[in-house]
């Protein structure tokens, strides 16, 4: 390596100094003169890998920035659960459709977050689920302090991202939940619509 080649050229320098100057012959100071430029030479070499190194970090870094702005500002909402269910992740979106006070508990499960009839569905299925995730959906629904609930779907598939701060875990699944609450209400209206033109009819 590069500080291994440095080392060895700064102790055969060293050894070359540290003899007399008055008993240094024109070879001597040649082998001085060739180390010293190859040190050069590999400090110059140093400086461009650390500039490279410093412009990937910057590619990284900005990679990492533009991927959190996508997975925190997306139209849907995601949570990374672990194998027991539990939540170690979560955006934006989906913290403004449970919200945030449920969350702030330490170590929520995501069955907690269900009425307990969804709650005990999720529960019977989340273990064949987590096996084989790829394809997996439910339809569920999520309680709200305001509007009563909210109707979404999960659709569940293997994280394979690293969670800030936190080990790589491979089992993780990423849970995309889909709000289709204000589809569903639009069925209904077109299914109440078509109830009461028949009505009319009759």
């Amino acid at each position: 390596s590069i500080k291994s080649k440095q080392a060895v050229l700064r102790e055969k320098a060293e050894k070359l100094l540290a003899a007399k100057a008055s008993s240094l012959s024109h070879s001597d100071i040649d082998d001085i003169a060739s180390v010293l430029h190859e040190l050069n030479v590999y400090q110059i070499e140093l400086e461009i890998q650390n500039e490279e190194l410093k412009a990937n970090q910057e590619i990284i870094e900005d990679s990492r920035q533009r991927y959190l702005h996508l997975f925190e500002n997306a139209p849907v909402g995601y949570v990374v659960l672990d194998k027991s269910g539990i939540i170690r992740q979560f955006n934006k979106t989906f913290s403004g459709m449970i919200g945030q006070k449920k969350l702030a508990q330490p170590n929520p499960a995501f069955a907690d977050l269900l009425n307990d009839d969804e709650a005990a569905v999720l529960r019977s299925r989340y273990r064949a689920i987590y096996s084989k995730p790829d394809g997996k959906q439910i339809e569920t629904r999520l309680p709200q302090k305001a509007s009563g609930v909210r109707n979404v779907i999960l659709n569940f598939s293997r994280y394979k991202a690293k969670i800030p701060d936190k080990k790589q875990n491979f089992g993780d699944l990423l849970v995309t939940v889909v709000d289709i609450t204000d589809k569903m209400q639009a069925v209904q209206a077109l299914e109440e619509n078509h109830i009461f033109q028949e009505e009319l009819i009759d």
